[in-house]
């Protein structure tokens, strides 16, 4: 499966604008869930998604996807974010990936207003919490994050809040390469609160 959106963002531009969801089904976003067979199932290339607006969704949610998988993501530039009464396993762009799973020169940015909230992380088994800036949970295998920017305020109660990355877990550390990542914004941890960074 091969998404592209190509050409330049400053002129003729590509751009998805006030994308709004207000739906509390599991894996919200642009795409639901999008998982390949093997790198790259999904490519999904320049692409700008202006004001995103989340409400009230399960677990799984981004603006780009609430899952994706064996997926290349280049070139997405997602502005004016804003995730409220998140679940587990929500991101500013994507809720969770699965394996074999790249980022590279995305940027996610709330904007004057823009702010991922959480107050209903749900216990273990169904996700462990997990809020993140980028993406909410990963796993630590064949994982690449590069020249990435994040930029929104995190808001939340749970377990796993983290400007990047809310939960990254795994066995196969030497196949993860995070490089050349910003993150800002302002991380609001809630009593009761646990791995937060």
């Amino acid at each position: 499966m091969h998404f592209g959106f190509f050409g330049s963002l400053d002129g003729n531009g590509y751009e998805i604008q006030n994308l709004t969801f207000n739906n509390p089904d599991d894996n919200i976003g642009l795409f639901g869930q999008a998982q390949g067979a093997s790198l790259p199932g999904v490519w999904i290339n320049n692409l700008k998604l202006n004001n995103v607006t989340i409400q009230n969704p399960g677990v799984g949610a981004g603006s780009l996807a609430g899952m994706m998988g064996c997926a290349i993501i280049s070139g997405v530039d997602a502005t004016g974010v804003n995730i409220t009464s998140a679940q587990n396993m929500t991101g500013g762009l994507i809720g969770y990936t699965g394996y074999e799973t790249k980022v590279l020169y995305s940027k996610v940015n709330g904007g004057s207003s823009g702010i991922i909230t959480s107050d209903n992380m749900l216990p273990a088994p169904q996700g462990s919490g997990a809020i993140g800036g980028l993406i909410g949970r990963v796993p630590g295998s064949l994982l690449e994050v590069r020249r990435v920017e994040t930029n929104i305020n995190l808001s939340a109660k749970g377990n796993g809040i983290g400007g990047l990355i809310g939960h990254l877990y795994g066995s196969e550390a030497n196949k993860l390469k995070i490089s050349e990542v910003t993150a800002r914004g302002k991380i609001t941890a809630k009593t009761g609160s646990a791995a937060v960074g």
